[in-house]
């Protein structure tokens, strides 16, 4: 089914274009056709149709001779657009591509000891003069006749991911969920938004804006982020009417779901033909580097194979002199005649660049290709008839910021009055209300009787063989993915409670509880940062001076006998451990806690 879809740009949620049963394909196989298939393109739309397509990044001389030359891939045209009449506008993308995403066998075509190496030829050429900044790039390919609605679908989940594009030619299939606008035309205006600089995301979200404020403020990442904006703002001054060009905004961060990007944004006003445009700025400022011919020269020597749609674009091209392209990063893109996908990854490479780092950033960057796990984000609420909702800011407060961080829709309700309307005309006193929220905002509420924790005795808390990453993000936000901790709960069914290690050894947290122990007279709970979702009733304690924050390890939970588990609905409760041959601890003369057996 030859189609196409894109995402319009809208600032209240995802919204999708489709367009099927095309009139027209426009191709473009050498270097000669370009400009002819750019130029058909405008015509169409200034006849009232709609031109979906692509330009490749090897494309580049055809718009600038001065450009070197290399051989693209057969495999992929230049330059590609499908030609409609018609589309349908939907708040959600179309039925069929609802399938599963689909696992792949991705293979980087560049070790890390090969692209570290690269990196340091590039840091030569800089300190020669021969550049300043190079955005350095590789392939991971996949031979897998994957379902591309599918995986399109996973791609373009995350809500950031405003230029996504999907398309379908007899030749290629495209997905591509770009976060940045390569440039926008809306009659006399133009707009380009480039990114340059990156730092991966936060673990939770005090975390998160930490590394955002530092990114923000890296004067590495400025540097680079405005020297690609000074080539944006030459590239744009080619074809703006004189004295027009403008730099709207700088050093902006945007969240992504795996990195945060540093943003700027230019405009001017043009008269300029498309084909004048690309003429003018094409290949994109961010994803070449500074100066753009001899960077591109530098590129053709060390990048290993041709990068095809990658860090070209994808967009469109309507009526009324409008026209809107992403630059093609994030995008994945299937050869129908070599029968496999291919994704690129790179960064922008400077002198002080660090290869590891580097290379670090690009993993980050194909982290979009994991199939992503759905998920809606929770909190359990104490109800009581005498005084209704126990901690209700406190555990509104906490499923607000992980709606934040993951980038969830605003809620489309009162969250109080879904509360209410679980809990009104029950019986039963007090209630465990549980509020889920969706991606979408959409909330939903269910109530049941308070499970308390054991009475006439201390809570039997059993730990468990499997360690906890605290790099995992998923720990520190309150969700549906619970698995690790039912299976956990399964394990130790004559148990009241399990207790999570993390890799190093230190207490994190219990299936359903925060903990704390006494040490040296002072009640202390392990930090958040060890890898623990930081529990609205262990909060209030630390805030009122009851608790404080402190490595704990299983030793220390031994030699007090007894410890508390914390839970904001169930209250708090003494606990003891039981101990399996496989969980006493044993100490040594080189340990400084406990280790298990």
């Amino acid at each position: 089914m030859r189609e196409a879809v894109v995402r319009l740009p809208d600032p209240g949620g995802p919204r999708w274009r489709s367009f099927t049963d095309p009139l027209r394909h426009l191709v473009a196989t050498t270097l000669e056709d370009v400009p002819s298939v750019i130029a058909e393109a405008e015509n169409e739309a200034q006849a009232g149709r709609i031109c979906v397509g692509y330009v490749a990044f090897e494309a580049a001389p055809a718009f600038d001779p001065r450009f070197p030359g290399r051989p693209h891939d057969p495999a992929f045209p230049l330059a590609e657009f499908l030609v409609f009449d018609r589309f349908h506008d939907s708040d959600s993308l179309p039925r069929r591509f609802s399938g599963a995403a689909p696992t792949l066998g991705w293979r980087p075509e560049l070790a890390q000891e090969a692209y570290e190496s690269s990196v340091r030829r590039i840091r030569r050429y800089i300190e020669a003069g021969d550049t300043y900044q190079v955005n350095f790039t590789y392939r991971l390919t996949c031979p897998d006749e994957a379902d591309a609605r599918a995986l399109f679908r996973a791609m373009s989940a995350c809500r950031h991911t405003l230029h996504s594009a999907f398309l379908d030619t007899e030749t290629v299939c495209i997905c591509s969920a770009s976060p940045e606008l390569y440039f926008e035309l809306e009659e006399d205006m133009v707009r380009s938004r480039p990114m340059k600089g990156t730092s991966p995301r936060g673990r939770f979200s005090a975390e998160d804006e930490v590394i955002a404020d530092s990114l923000r403020a890296c004067p590495k990442d400025r540097a680079e982020n405005l020297m690609i904006v000074d080539m944006v703002r030459s590239d744009l001054g080619r074809i703006a009417v004189p004295g027009s060009v403008h730099v709207d905004s700088l050093f902006e961060i945007e969240r992504y779901s795996t990195v945060h990007q540093m943003t700027s944004t230019v405009s001017a006003r043009t008269n300029a033909t498309l084909l004048d445009i690309f003429r003018a700025t094409f290949p994109p400022a961010s994803v070449t580097g500074a100066p753009k011919r001899r960077t591109l020269e530098i590129i053709r020597e060390l990048e290993a194979s041709p990068r095809g749609v990658y860090t070209g674009c994808v967009g469109t091209v309507g009526p009324g002199r409008r026209a809107a392209f992403n630059v093609a990063i994030r995008t994945a893109a299937f050869a129908r005649s070599d029968r496999e996908w291919f994704y690129g990854v790179g960064s922008g490479i400077v002198w002080d660049s660090d290869p590891g780092r580097e290379f670090r950033e690009c993993a980050q960057k194909s982290a979009i290709l994991e199939p992503p796990k759905e998920f809606d984000l929770i909190e359990t609420i104490l109800w009581t008839q005498e005084d209704g909702y126990c901690r209700l800011r406190r555990h509104l407060d906490r499923v607000a910021a992980s709606a934040r961080y993951f980038g969830f829709a605003e809620m489309k309700a009162d969250p109080v009055a879904v509360l209410d309307a679980a809990v009104r005309n029950l019986q039963s006193n007090p209630l465990a209300v549980r509020l889920r929220m969706r991606e979408d905002g959409a909330l939903f509420a269910e109530a049941r009787p308070v499970e308390p924790w054991p009475a006439g005795r201390p809570t039997i808390v059993a730990v468990s063989d499997e360690r906890v990453d605290s790099s995992d993000r998923m720990l520190y936000h309150k969700t549906t993915l619970r698995e690790a901790l039912e299976r956990a709960k399964r394990a130790n069914p004559d148990c009241d409670e399990v207790l999570f290690l993390n890799k190093d050894g230190f207490v994190t947290q219990g299936a359903i509880s925060n903990i704390a122990v006494d040490i040296d007279g002072r009640l202390v709970t392990p930090p958040v940062t060890h890898g623990l979702l930081p529990g609205v009733l262990r909060q209030e304690m630390i805030e009122r001076g009851q608790m404080v924050e402190g490595a704990v390890r299983l030793d220390d939970l031994i030699a007090a006998g007894e410890f508390y588990v914390l839970n904001s609905v169930r209250g708090m409760a003494k606990a003891t451990l039981r101990l399996t041959p496989m969980t006493e601890p044993v100490l040594d003369d080189s340990a400084t806690g406990a280790t298990l057996r």
